[in-house]
Order: structure tokens, then C-alpha cells, then sequence
């Protein structure tokens, strides 16, 4: 069960003065953290901008997988990358227009294998919001959302 599997305590660190150091208890997996692909908002390189702001905000999220047309983890896409884009092109409605392939991106978030330990993952699903996790032919599962992973250490 995962109530037990995850204790939060708050700490302060250098890094985060309300940072929340997490124990994971030992037969915790990925697999029970997974959201799975069918509930993961992800983007392909062909998608515009537009477009991929506009999943975005439906999904409430700020970032997202992008995969190939072989659902193969590809990158991970930001608002913040998306935004950088726009203002940095001299005309919005070609910004706008763009393939996700044109942006360039910030995020380097690796993608992690299933066998991965929880404890493993921690930083990464705080830096980018989650952790794409796909098998091993790099098709994407699913991803370990820094939400569901924080609300698992609260209970």
C-alpha cells in the first residue's frame, strides 16, 4: 500500500528552506506511482505551439512528454520553453504556428526505466514536475508526477 510506503518529514536544507526529506520503504516501485500514458498529456514534434499551450492549460499541467509517432520518449516541452519561443520570434502568429521541433528546449529530463527505484527519482520529479518512464525500447509507459508522488508521502 502506498500510505505506508512513503513517510514525508519537513526539513530545512541549504537548497529549500521547506524542503521535505522522503523515506521510501524498500518494496516501493515505480510502478505503483505510474500515471499511465493513457492520462499523460503528451505532444508530438508536429504539434504547434498553439497547440501545445493549449493541452497544456486543459491538462493543468506545465509540462510534457513529447513522443514520436512510435510513442518513443523524445523530450520533455515546457510553458517556459514555449514562452521563450514566442518572445523571441519578431512575428507571434509564425511563434504561434511552429512545430514543437522549431523550440528549442530547456529541460534535460531523462527518461527512467520501470525497475528504477522511487528513492532514485525524487530530485528529478521535483526539478520538472514529473519522470517519464518508458520500457526498453524507450516507448513511454507513463510518468511519476511530482504531485502524485507528494500526496503518496502525505498519507
Amino acid at each position: 500500500m502506498i500510505d505506508s510506503a512513503i513517510n514525508c518529514q519537513p526539513t530545512v536544507t541549504a537548497r529549500s528552506p521547506a524542503a521535505c526529506k522522503i523515506e521510501i520503504h524498500p518494496v516501493m516501485s515505480l510502478l505503483h506511482l505510474l500515471t499511465p500514458i493513457a492520462e499523460v498529456p503528451s505532444l508530438s514534434m508536429t504539434d504547434t505551439v498553439r497547440e501545445a499551450f493549449a493541452r497544456l492549460e486543459r491538462a493543468r499541467r506545465v509540462a510534457a512528454p513529447i513522443v514520436d509517432r512510435n510513442g518513443r520518449y523524445v523530450a520533455t516541452i515546457t510553458e517556459a520553453d514555449l514562452r521563450r519561443h514566442v518572445t523571441k520570434t519578431a512575428d507571434r502568429i509564425n511563434a504561434f504556428a511552429a512545430v514543437l521541433s522549431q523550440v528549442q528546449r530547456g529541460a534535460q529530463n531523462a527518461a527512467v526505466t520501470i525497475d528504477r527505484g522511487v528513492a532514485s527519482i525524487i530530485e528529478q520529479a521535483t526539478r520538472y514536475g514529473f519522470v517519464p518512464v518508458v520500457d526498453a525500447t524507450r516507448r513511454l509507459l507513463g510518468i511519476i508526477d511530482r504531485r502524485r508522488l507528494l500526496a503518496a508521502a502525505a498519507t
